[in-house]
């Protein structure tokens, strides 16, 4: 039979089980330590039904406290308050030979007294609460609990459902009309609530054990999803009718039932950047928020886990990376709807960037038998369309070669999605940002490095002072970081003087060679100096450009013998002086002023 992870040991717990075994009478129940509501309890029930009763309870507040700490698949709530200070209850006959027997009840406790019971229908034993919720949304709590047939048949499970308003119960699961049992069974821990869509009530799955052994407890139906089993609600009761959607085990089921916003914040973390995530799971929501993906970000980054989630890698080949709620308390770790908590944390070497967030809701897993070819290929594609997507910022790799104009094309467009995505609040704001982007792109392209320099320098002033107001986290990542950086990687201006040190350092290596060749490319510096003092660029720009020229003839000729594997001469340059000065020389031509 197969089995599933999530057992009832939680709930167990907070059952206490009155009877003659030494088993249950050694140990103490921390909800009642002195044994005070068990004896009060038992009392009533003898009272009440007979002597031949023994009682389970659950203090609910306590168990529903516990319930958020256990390794159990279920999810105990009490979402409108209407079980704070009750004892839930079930009874059943100590000495009943025939399980087939109805005589178990369920009951409401509370300051000595039975506020509410079910009538004697209940067959077996009472073996703990699966779930509490409002699986059917109509404004009341249900309490869905678990019975045996007994310890002989301890791996079969009935499923009853009780309504509870606050006053009274009403058992909503349908009965078989022969023996009056529950219609809603399935092998030991193996129920799931499934929410299709979110105007509909709650499903309930279960998985039907295929043993011979087993087959008197569960009815014969031919149902195409076999060994699963889907219950439905009717408008009036939970139970197997005609036309309910059955659910395969293997279908992927619906993961973006929920609304979450995201926020990150970027900090210098040594020569990298980090990331952190906060995530608020609206109280709209219809799922746990369970997974968190980023689409788009650079790989070389260092997760740091957050307490109960894992961090499992990258989806493929597909700049994705992923984290997801870890171990048997999955559902216990995921977010519920309207709570907030601390996210994932990242330290990243690369730049902020807008990106997308995918985030999938709490559900069953799927089984797929281990067929895992088919369960990657399904599991991108459900990825892609079930999940709840969003926006906000990640790292992403540098560009390889710099172009400041496309960098500053970058910057104004991270300031047009700002004010889009609210994070720039301010329309004049964002304005002023687009201004100074603008006005960096026209100096660089006058060749005014330093004027650019110092709008930028403007930048990085003003969303300091910006950012506790008008700029939220993401907008300030963005702009700040990539503004530092562009800034990093702009060509210091470069003078003359700094040539000729350059020229002298070649000569010094070895990399030119000859003092004629050499002097001649100082005249030609000094030369170029002059004509600058002078205010005169044009003669300076031809002065520089004779002296690319002389460079270039030489490197050529240097190259040539050494192809032709002739002996070096005694004038010479090699690549490395080539490069340097050649550049070196366009960058101050670049940065001279241009004759209007």
């Amino acid at each position: 039979m197969k089995t599933r992870a999530g057992t009832r040991v939680g709930l167990l717990a907070s059952l206490t089980i009155v009877s003659l075994f030494p088993l249950h009478s050694q140990w103490v129940n921390p909800d009642d330590p002195s044994g005070a509501i068990k004896a009060q309890l038992l009392s009533v029930i003898h009272n009440q039904f007979g002597q031949d009763y023994r009682v389970a309870f659950s203090v609910l507040d306590s168990a529903i406290k516990r319930n958020e700490s256990t390794t159990d698949a279920g999810e105990l709530t009490d979402p409108y308050n209407t079980l704070r200070g009750y004892i839930l209850f079930g009874a059943d006959r100590t000495t009943s030979a025939d399980l087939d027997d109805q005589h178990g009840i369920m009951g409401i406790y509370k300051d000595g007294q039975v506020i509410w019971h079910s009538d004697p229908i209940f067959k077996g034993e009472w073996y703990g609460i699966f779930s509490i919720k409002d699986i059917n949304e109509d404004g009341k709590v249900d309490i869905l609990v678990e019975w045996t047939p007994g310890s002989q048949m301890i791996m079969v499970r009935d499923l009853w459902i009780i309504s509870w308003d606050g006053v009274t119960g009403t058992v909503i699961n349908q009965t078989n009309s022969q023996n009056g049992n529950t219609t809603i069974h399935a092998a030991e821990s193996t129920f799931d609530l499934i929410s299709i869509d979110t105007s509909s009530a709650m499903l309930i799955r279960g998985l039907w054990p295929d043993e011979e052994d087993f087959h008197e407890w569960f009815p014969d139906k031919q149902i195409s999803t076999m060994p699963y089993v889907t219950y439905s609600w009717n408008g009036s009761q939970y139970g197997l009718w005609p036309g309910t959607r059955q659910i395969p085990g293997d279908e992927f089921l619906p993961a973006n039932r929920l609304s979450v916003s995201v926020k990150c914040a970027v900090n210098s973390f040594g020569d990298s950047l980090s990331f952190q995530y906060y995530w608020n799971n609206s109280s709209a929501s219809k799922q746990r928020m369970a997974k968190f993906s980023l689409f788009g970000v650079k790989k070389s980054f260092f997760p740091l886990e957050l307490t109960h989630w894992d961090f499992i890698g990258w989806m493929r080949d597909w700049p994705v990376a992923g984290w997801e709620v870890a171990g048997l308390q999955s559902l216990k770790h995921s977010l519920p709807p309207g709570n907030s908590q601390e996210g994932v944390l990242i330290h990243a070497w690369g730049l902020p960037a807008i990106v997308r967030f995918y985030i999938q809701g709490y559900r069953p897993d799927p089984d797929f038998d281990n067929d895992w070819s088919t369960y990657k290929e399904r599991s991108q594609s459900d990825f892609l369309s079930n999940s709840f997507v969003g926006t906000t910022v990640g790292p992403v790799d540098p560009p390889d070669t710099l172009f400041p104009f496309e960098l500053l094309d970058t910057l104004s467009s991270y300031t047009t999605q700002s004010r889009t995505l609210g994070w720039i609040t301010s329309q004049t704001v964002a304005d002023k940002y687009l201004a100074y982007f603008s006005t960096a792109k026209s100096q660089l392209q006058q060749n005014n490095a330093a004027g650019a320099r110092t709008t930028l320098q403007s930048v990085l002033h003003d969303v300091n002072v910006d950012s506790s107001s008008t700029l939220t986290s993401e907008a300030y990542a963005l702009l700040r970081y990539n503004t530092e950086y562009l800034l990093s990687q702009l060509p210091a201006e470069l003078t003359i003087d700094d040539l000729i040190a350059i020229k002298h350092d070649a000569q010094d290596k070895g990399s030119i060679g000859d003092e004629h060749f050499v002097k001649e490319l100082d005249n030609g510096l000094e030369n170029a100096k002059k004509h600058l003092a002078r205010g005169d660029s044009a003669n300076c720009a031809k002065e520089l450009e004779k002296f690319q020229q002389k460079v270039k003839k030489e490197y050529e000729k240097s190259i040539e013998d050494q192809r032709k594997h002739k002996p070096r001469e005694k004038r010479f340059v090699t690549d490395e002086a080539y490069q340097s000065l050649t550049e070196g020389a366009q960058r101050i031509i670049d940065l001279l002023p241009k004759k209007k």
